[in-house]
């Protein structure tokens, strides 16, 4: 039999050929290999053990993650912030601009995005802040207790407005620019898995608000654990992309230029808004971090709850972090170095990293004057309680 180009190797086997037969027709051994396994990935049926597995995996790290780093926070600080206009800000920007933007990528670069990276993209630009931002915001001493209230706020608010965005930018929006393709993955996407994410979310910031309030002396220790989740759901997720056909190293420039430009407008737009509020500056760089800095576990527990076939799509959530992890770390360094957060300006970077200053808000130079967090008077009172 003469030699088939992958694409209608993978096209004959939809059309009930086995994988042995049409693996056997493909050009070379590289084509071979990548069609078996394609084809291996559109026959398999249910949910194997991997898959489960690996949705079990995920939803625990999300929930350990969020808990670590609720539990982090000084409930005081915490519980003044939701009177912040980084607050309502930080609202706008996440549940708004960052979602328009998602799309509007999407829409430019749907030649080049496979459909399911596109929706990849579109439910990462949906969600609520990640909760690693907390992570950042406490690593660089920026306004940690706003980052965490702006986190709980917009986790509860993404109960109803996420699965709303969903419906605008992907039931409606992208079946308008992809007919042809958005209709099989729309019917793919598992909302019961976006559901208990978010409820797993919701609860593991309620739990680690908890734990912090009666436990401030395991503050650390929380923290710890929060980061160490962290870490470990980044491995997962580059794990889970390697094991599908799709690798993560083999997309075109514009694939991974595509994912960078949600992260760039969202910080950019963010920092803008927030200096034209007249935020103080830990709290601008906190508002940066948290609306731009997304919840990529959300759409990485949505991919791997698809099976063989949806761990293609962890490539988006994995290339995400990875920009969240580089972009972020500059961002933060950037944000030190001029002295735009609560550490001491004759604080070395290694001593700013690993202490904290959160203790200074009360009385820090860059929150003289300010009057955005309610009744001066009372905001100080309950800061030093």
């Amino acid at each position: 039999m003469a030699g088939i180009d992958n694409q209608t190797c993978v096209a004959e086997a939809k059309s009930n050929l086995t994988a042995a037969e049409i693996s056997a027709t493909c050009d070379d051994a590289f084509l071979r290999d990548v069609c078996a396994c394609e084809v291996e990935e559109f026959c398999s049926e249910g949910s194997t053990a991997e898959d489960i597995a690996y949705t079990v995996v995920i939803q625990v790290l999300v929930f350990l993650l969020v808990f670590g780093l609720a539990g982090s926070v000084d409930f005081g600080h915490f519980r003044q912030r939701f009177k912040s206009r980084g607050v309502y800000i930080g609202l706008l920007c996440q549940f708004i601009l960052m979602p328009f933007i998602g799309f509007v990528v999407v829409a430019i670069f749907r030649d080049v995005l496979d459909p399911l990276y596109a929706v990849s993209l579109l439910i990462i630009c949906a969600s609520p802040g990640g909760s690693y931002s907390n992570w950042w915001c406490n690593l660089i001493n920026a306004d940690l207790a706003l980052s965490v209230a702006m986190t709980t706020v917009s986790t509860i608010v993404s109960a109803v407005v996420l699965p709303i965005n969903i419906i605008l930018y992907i039931e409606l929006g992208y079946k308008a620019l992809s007919p042809d393709n958005a209709q099989e993955i729309v019917e793919l996407l598992p909302y019961e898995v976006i559901a208990y994410t978010l409820a797993n979310v919701i609860c593991a910031v309620c739990t680690g608000l908890y734990f912090g309030y009666h436990y401030p002396h395991r503050m650390k220790l929380v923290n710890f654990i929060g980061t160490t989740a962290g870490f470990l759901s980044i491995i997962l997720g580059v794990v889970a992309s390697s094991t599908s056909c799709a690798e993560p190293w083999g997309q075109e420039f514009l694939v991974y230029f595509a994912v960078l430009l949600p992260l760039i407008f969202g910080l950019a737009l963010a920092m803008g808004l927030s200096s034209l509020a007249g935020l103080p500056k830990p709290q601008r760089v906190s508002v940066a971090i948290e609306t731009a800095y997304q919840n990529t576990g959300i759409s990485l527990a949505v991919a791997l709850s698809l099976g063989a076939e949806g761990r293609a799509a962890a490539i988006v959530p994995v290339m995400y972090g990875g920009y969240e992890a580089v972009g972020f770390g500059i961002y933060a360094l950037t944000a030190w170095y001029i002295g735009w957060t609560l550490s001491p300006p004759d604080v070395p970077l290694w001593k700013a990293m690993l202490n904290s200053y959160q203790d200074t808000i009360v009385d820090h130079p860059h929150y003289k004057g300010y009057h955005g967090d309610g009744d001066t008077k009372t905001s100080m009172s309950v800061l030093q309680t």
